[in-house]
């Protein structure tokens, strides 16, 4: 589905990722894990397009989309949810999501009663503006919004931030059922647990770096890793 070779993004002068190589599979459920400042979000960015890399390569679906605009990757069907959320606090949760499917073409794919499916809480509260609800039904919105653009690939960028723990585990079995529609996803997480309960693989990144990739099982039985990058 994706691979990502090699690559070197910045900041202005700023060097943050060094040579981050990764790929997904379809149907298939990644996840980054690294502490705060690791270099999760930046690598997230890096694919969407929003902070191109300098060096190394993105491959989607066959395609180079390393310099392409972020539409373009867009129009591939490629979403992303950013870890601030970004909904419009004064619109509606149905508004949202309207606008969301603005442009939208493919007749088989996601609608809002499909979306309101996934995630009934959302349906209960059509009418709320976004800026009203709690922090788990903007995550929800956040993700249902990015779904209304039928991506075949979907970037999750820190979706368990700040939620309570029933909240998280109701949104992890969410995402699950995302890959048994067929979606394919990069997940960025600090929650480790929760991650690794929904990942078919990891990967661990710290100053920039993937500093271990594999399975669950090889990370769970991998303490030097996990006490080196992973413990707060």
């Amino acid at each position: 589905m994706i691979e990502v070779k090699d690559i070197h993004t910045y900041y202005g002068l700023s060097h943050i990722l060094f040579g981050v190589s990764l790929q997904v599979n379809k149907e298939e459920i990644v996840c980054i894990l690294g502490r705060n400042g690791a270099g999760k979000t930046t690598t997230m960015r890096s694919i969407m397009g929003l902070t191109p890399p300098r060096q190394g390569s993105i491959i989607f679906k066959g395609e180079d989309i390393t310099r392409m605009p972020v539409y373009k990757i867009a129009r591939l069907r490629m979403g992303f949810v950013p870890d601030n959320r970004r909904i419009f606090p004064d619109l509606t949760v149905g508004e949202n999501l309207e606008i969301a499917s603005k442009g939208n073409s493919q007749g088989d794919g996601w609608d809002k009663e499909r979306v309101y499916r996934l995630f009934p809480a959302l349906k209960a509260i059509d009418s709320r503006k976004g800026g009203f609800c709690s922090g788990g039904e903007q995550q929800m919105l956040s993700i249902a919004r990015a779904l209304m653009g039928n991506p075949e690939f979907l970037l999750l960028d820190e979706p368990t931030e700040g939620l309570a723990p029933l909240v998280v585990r109701e949104l992890m079995e969410q995402i699950g059922r995302l890959r048994e529609e067929g979606l394919s996803i990069l997940m960025a997480e600090q929650n480790v647990k929760s991650a690794l309960k929904l990942a078919d693989r990891v990967y661990v990144i710290d100053r920039g770096q993937i500093r271990f990739q594999g399975s669950v099982t090889e990370l769970e039985d991998n303490e030097e890793i996990r006490k080196k990058y992973l413990l707060v």
